[in-house]
């Protein structure tokens, strides 16, 4: 079927809610792009703004607080992976974090080892998927696993991709779009036995136990700004013994590994953040799981002909990724944040693109249906009545722009 809905806006005539009539409840369910800080958060970064500005390379007073805020927050990140303190090397960002992972590993131990392939997804988030893209231009030769129907590499096509050529691989933790969840368990282990560095990308997984021991890779990303932490801070896990060869070049903070003056108020930030999830975290899974089943359920009474991406068990409790059949994602997720509801149409990351989601097309979706994909992703602060507002809204303007459709609004 042809997609009749790309780069149109709102079906004509279709009458928005005024503002000014009555208040409109805000609900915010975009936290895979990004998360508010939480209130802790913001008054450590405050405290530290006001009291510990200086620079942590400095051995007066004022610099030794700044290290000091630097050292408590590299434990809570620590504490949060099970990691050793001198295994976190924080960075900008998650895409920042992974480019030091496949580059810095790659230009240390691939002429070391004489190996020259490695191994990732069809589903990576771009800074990763980008990434191996470059080196592919760069000589290396990389296999990019499909996944099924439910967004999972099949473990046997992971085996079979690997060669004595095989130097290192990259398999996201928790996809960005869909919520579910690869066995990094097992891939590792696989890994472990063929001498192949594994790298995970985790910025999603902040729901699940991203225990290094227990996962057993030997690189790991994680961001501040997905777990209602600041941005402009995140975390590169490099388990002891791994050399990486730097990226950026300076005055070797961050072991070496990443130079410039540590940006102290947002690391502080993200380590209260960590160390505040680490208190919640079993709990917040089951109550967000629990919301998003609640949420799942009330759409597909709700609403006909839609159906839920990803996979129902294996994925994260707070991405919920959902095809409106026949309905331009983009013009409905303008027409709920309308009523309040911050939402996404499909990746944040790749929102402005006007090709169908690479993701969900390896996960065989039609181009209609990928263009028909909204992403609700929540946090532990939302609320059943936020779900029970967004179950009625979500309904009505599906129900509204599909009657406007029928009625040939499409053609006006």
């Amino acid at each position: 079927m042809k997609n009749n809905f790309v780069g149109r806006v709102f079906p004509a005539p279709f009458t928005f809610p005024k503002r000014g009539m009555r208040k409109i409840k805000r609900v915010y369910l975009d936290n895979s792009s990004t998360t508010k800080p939480s209130p802790e958060v913001m008054c450590k970064m405050i405290e530290v703004n006001q009291d510990c500005w200086g620079n942590p390379s400095s051995l007066h007073d004022i610099g030794r607080k700044a290290k000091k805020e630097l050292d408590i927050a590299r434990e809570h990140v620590a504490d949060f992976l099970n990691a050793d303190v001198s295994e976190i090397i924080f960075t900008s960002s998650g895409t920042e974090s992974n480019s030091l992972a496949i580059l810095g590993t790659i230009n240390t131990y691939a002429r070391l080892k004489n190996k020259n392939h490695c191994i990732t997804t069809e589903i990576e988030h771009p800074s990763v998927y980008n990434m191996f893209k470059k080196l592919e231009n760069e000589g290396f030769y990389v296999t990019y696993l499909p996944v099924d129907e439910r967004g999972l590499i099949n473990i046997d096509d992971f085996k079979a991709a690997i060669s004595k050529d095989t130097l290192f691989a990259s398999i996201q933790h928790t996809n960005n779009e869909v919520g579910t969840i690869q066995d990094i368990a097992m891939i590792s282990t696989i890994c472990d036995e063929h001498d192949i560095f594994l790298h995970t990308d985790a910025v999603q997984g902040i729901y699940s136990d991203l225990d290094v021991e227990k996962l057993g890779v030997d690189l790991l990303t994680i961001s501040s700004h997905k777990l209602h932490g600041p941005k402009g801070s995140s975390a590169l896990y490099v388990r002891n013994g791994i050399k990486l060869y730097p990226v950026m070049m300076g005055g070797g903070q961050e072991q070496g590994l990443r130079s410039g003056t540590e940006n102290v108020p947002s690391i502080a930030g993200f380590g209260k953040a960590c160390f505040t999830l680490s208190l919640a975290r079993s709990n917040a899974f089951l109550r967000l799981n629990e919301l998003k089943l609640k949420f799942i359920s009330g759409i597909k009474k709700a609403i006909p002909d839609i159906s839920i991406n990803g996979h129902l068990f294996q994925s994260s409790p707070h991405i919920i990724s959902v095809v409106v059949k026949g309905i331009n994602s983009e013009s409905l997720l303008l027409l709920l944040d309308m009523y309040g509801i911050s939402c996404s149409a499909g990746s944040a990351c790749n929102s402005h693109s006007i090709t169908p989601s690479r993701t969900l097309k390896a996960m065989d979706l039609s181009d209609d249906d990928a263009f028909s994909t909204l992403r609700f992703s929540l946090s532990r602060f939302n609320t059943e009545e936020d779900i029970d507002y967004v179950i009625e809204r979500f309904s009505s303007c599906v129900k509204s722009m599909r009657d406007t459709h029928l009625r040939g609004g499409e053609d006006n």
